[in-house]
């Protein structure tokens, strides 16, 4: 059930609220609800058809019948950055070869964009990205490992609830006073070569 409006590709956020709501109540006024978060159920409508676009590109660009995960958000990157949303998450990190892994892709937007794109691209094959080691959980709590052995009850255990959004901004600028702009891990030639497997095949 979709709401028509004008074609536009940002996601306007209209209110933040409590999570205990009427979700009937905000169906009926036009609202989606993410847990504490509302917004017009028209501008979401329209990023739907806005990815829809990205995959009707992908089609073209992209011949073989799958694509690796992360080869995927890359292709979305570049395209974001293409259309002017050079400061989007997708597009920074392919513009500076960062691998970014969506579990969750299938769903949502990307998912009703790929269902209503004319024509169909490729399937994303996400278990290629298990080529890659990469040590995130996302439902796990960080004291969990405790009961595994694997951290110290006595260790510096750290555990934060917060948005991504807000999260990923505060970790790079921690790194990088820290560490410094110039800081190189000895490993990270061998997975530079790896992805640029990924990213260049």
């Amino acid at each position: 059930m979709r709401r028509p409006g004008p074609r536009r590709a940002a996601l306007e956020l209209r209110e933040r609220g409590d999570r205990h709501v009427d979700d009937a109540e905000l169906w009926g006024r036009g609202f989606y609800r993410f847990y504490d978060h509302v917004v017009a159920a028209a501008e979401y409508d329209r990023m739907e058809d806005f990815t829809a676009e990205f995959f009707e590109h992908l089609a073209a660009a992209w011949p073989r019948p799958a694509i690796p995960g992360v080869r995927f958000m890359h292709e979305l990157g570049r395209w974001l950055d293409a259309r002017g949303l050079g400061g989007s998450i997708a597009a920074t990190c392919a513009r500076h070869r960062v691998p970014l892994f969506v579990p969750a892709a299938p769903d949502g937007t990307l998912s009703e964009g790929y269902r209503t794109a004319r024509r169909k691209g490729p399937v994303v094959d996400f278990f290629k990205d298990y080529e890659i080691a990469i040590g995130l959980s996302g439902a796990g709590v960080a004291t969990e490992c405790i009961s595994w052995g694997k951290e110290s009850p006595d260790g510096m255990n750290v555990m934060v609830f917060t948005d991504f959004t807000i999260a990923l901004p505060l970790l790079c600028q921690g790194l990088l006073e820290r560490y410094g702009p110039a800081h190189v891990r000895p490993a990270r030639a061998a997975i530079r070569a790896e992805l640029t497997a990924v990213f260049e095949t």
